[in-house]
């Protein structure tokens, strides 16, 4: 596990411990760009969907939607599934131009 890694994880313990949701979004998101990095799909997709849903009982958005729309865009890629990945790009440049 990299340094990344374990210092989102370890983000992720002191935000459930404190319950901060907005500590948690962040660490989850950093938690999935180093997944990405290290080629663990699989494992960034589970911590882009917990992240998502942190942004859902939010009220829906929240900063840097581009940036965090392009790291599931590259794990759709990384799994092989091209169009998707062209769709979730696509959405985060849109996001990226408002």
């Amino acid at each position: 596990m990299s340094l990344f890694t374990r210092s989102s994880s370890h983000g992720i313990l002191l935000a459930d411990q404190s319950g901060d949701r907005i500590l948690a979004y962040i660490s989850y998101v950093s938690r999935s760009y180093a997944e990405v990095c290290a080629g663990q799909f699989e494992a960034a997709a589970e911590s882009i969907a917990k992240s998502q849903t942190i942004v859902q009982d939010l009220g829906g958005k929240l900063f840097a939607g581009d940036i965090f729309g392009s790291f599931s865009a590259e794990v759709a890629l990384g799994k092989g599934q091209i169009e998707q990945a062209l769709s979730m790009a696509e959405q985060a440049v849109a996001i990226a131009g408002r």
